[in-house]
């Protein structure tokens, strides 16, 4: 059937669009369906709709199924007849072939395709991109076939030319994390040794922990990891790890693993390539006999939010045309940060490398000198070539990777006190000041009685008069409870002056 395009449909019409936000952590098995908002089509004699999508097939686990599915409890006529076309769209790319039908409708009905689109051309295995997927359901009544039913209708004597488009959004609750894996002695390892890894949530809760150790196989010694689950609203689970090429600082491909239902019982997995092959290119990979794994964990927990967001019915050309711009305006800004951050996570045209205590990152000098005055000194034009190392141990792995990520993307993902903490640190000493801001605010709202010395502290060593202002304010209003605490006994142990100075504010004060 020929592709009836909507925007030249002179008849009654409407358009559905539908966003899965974080949509590579659908956790449904083959048959188990994610239901859209409801959505009333007043245009179409104010029939009710939504759309049931099938992740994995609701026959074939190698399609994902789309439907159209009638409420049967609405005020709209009994049978009703239509064209309608579903399409899936993905970063602004839509994903062919969209599927236009011509049915009728009763009420409690739906239609549409088993076999819609092959699961491998809508599901991505990398973890920080192309995570957004928009259904989109156009509908316009087919006129000459519901005609029978408008026959004496006086009401119904000129039709109506509307198009009307809804927007609804369902976010999945995802969390991701970043962490090294540091295995020390790793050439001798032996098959009866565990290392476990302690995967927190954003709220310090234990969401799972890893078991790395060695099992055997004929003449080989394969690396296995052992998940158990510590969180039961995990529904679904996927582990990413890469090793850094000591000499490139490429990343290699070290193990990509999707855990579905029946997370409670745990589970395992290998890693490739075996310990003995490892070994043999440890120049490579570990020279130091300390494997680094890097690891980025993403973890479905349920839906977040779902609801029908704006209706749109129809608006003068002029005012469509501005806010057209405005809205490409904001998507070309989207655009730009997912391809700076993909062009700092493929390490493509890298020219320098920043050193941890456990690791190392590559990144790009003219990022890195647009974004900070520091790093900008470390480059002097003629001698930049020759700088291709920068050592930063006083900063941890975790904190250099997200220091990094907002240098690339200006924004800050699953931020908690250690991490604000730590970042505050990290931007004070490479002058990076939007970022010491948002640290700063994060600090700030979340101060209690048990943290609010350990923030006077940082604000006094590094000379921030508002923070240790606000520090010291809220040290004043709560002062019969922080005077009282282990926290301030152990400030006047080890910063004396600064405890005399807060004292002397509350003296003044009274």
């Amino acid at each position: 059937m020929e592709c009836l395009k909507f925007d030249t449909i002179k008849r009654n019409g409407f358009m559905f669009q539908w966003k899965i936000e974080h949509f590579n952590g659908l956790w449904h098995k083959t048959g188990e369906k994610i239901t859209s908002p409801v959505f009333t089509a007043d245009s179409l004699e104010k029939t009710k709709w939504c759309l049931w999508m099938y992740p994995k097939g609701d026959l074939n686990e190698n399609y994902v199924a789309c439907y159209l599915q009638r409420f049967k409890n609405n005020s709209g006529p009994n049978i009703i007849a239509i064209h309608y076309e579903l399409s899936f769209v993905v970063e602004d790319s839509v994903l062919q072939p969209s599927v236009t039908l011509e049915d009728i409708f009763e009420k409690g009905q739906n239609k549409g395709k088993s076999e819609f689109l092959k699961r491998e051309n809508v599901f991505d295995s990398n973890l920080l991109s192309k995570d957004n997927l928009t259904v989109i359901c156009r509908i316009w009544e087919n006129n000459r076939r519901n005609k029978w039913r408008k026959i004496g209708r006086e009401t119904e004597t000129k039709e109506k030319n509307e198009r009307i488009s809804l927007f609804a959004r369902t976010i999945l609750k995802v969390e991701k994390r970043y962490l090294v894996w540091i295995i020390e002695k790793f050439s001798s390892f032996q098959l009866s040794e565990r290392n476990t890894l302690v995967v927190l949530s954003s709220s310090d809760e234990k969401l799972m922990s890893l078991e790395f150790f060695l099992t055997e196989d004929c003449c080989d010694e394969l690396i296995t990891i052992c998940v158990s689950y510590c969180n039961p609203s995990i529904k679904h689970f996927r582990f990413h790890s890469y090793l850094l090429d000591d000499t490139t600082g490429n990343k290699i491909e070290f193990g990509y693993q999707k855990c579905f239902n029946e997370l409670k019982e745990g589970s395992k997995f290998l890693l490739f390539p075996a310990k003995a092959k490892l070994i043999e290119e440890k120049h490579t990979y570990f020279p130091n006999d300390m494997l680094s794994l890097h690891c980025e964990f993403a973890f479905s927990m349920g839906i977040a939010f779902e609801g029908i967001e704006m209706i749109d019915n129809g608006i003068a050309p002029s005012i469509a045309r501005s806010q057209v711009v405005e809205i490409k305006q904001k998507d070309s800004s989207s655009k730009l940060k997912n391809d700076l951050k993909s062009m700092y996570d493929q390490k493509l045209f890298c020219d320098v490398k920043l050193r941890t205590k456990t690791g190392y990152f590559q990144a790009h000098r003219n990022i890195l000198s647009a974004r900070s005055p520091v790093f900008k000194r470390m480059f002097p034009p003629m001698k930049a070539k020759n700088k291709e190392w920068i050592v930063s141990t006083d900063l941890d792995t975790d904190t250099m990777h997200r220091m990094l990520l907002y240098l690339y993307t200006d924004t800050l993902e699953d931020l908690k006190w250690k991490d604000a903490f730590q970042l505050y640190k990290a931007s004070d000493k490479y002058k990076i000041l939007p970022l010491k801001n948002c640290c700063s605010v994060f600090l700030i709202t979340n101060l209690t009685i048990s943290n609010v010395c350990e923030v006077l502290i940082l604000a006094d060593e590094h000379q921030d008069k508002d923070l240790k202002k606000t520090a010291q304010d809220y040290i004043l209003k709560h002062d019969k409870d922080i005077f009282r605490s282990n926290e301030w006994r152990l400030l006047l142990d080890s910063h004396t002056k600064l405890v005399a100075e807060t004292m002397h504010l509350k003296y003044i004060s009274d």
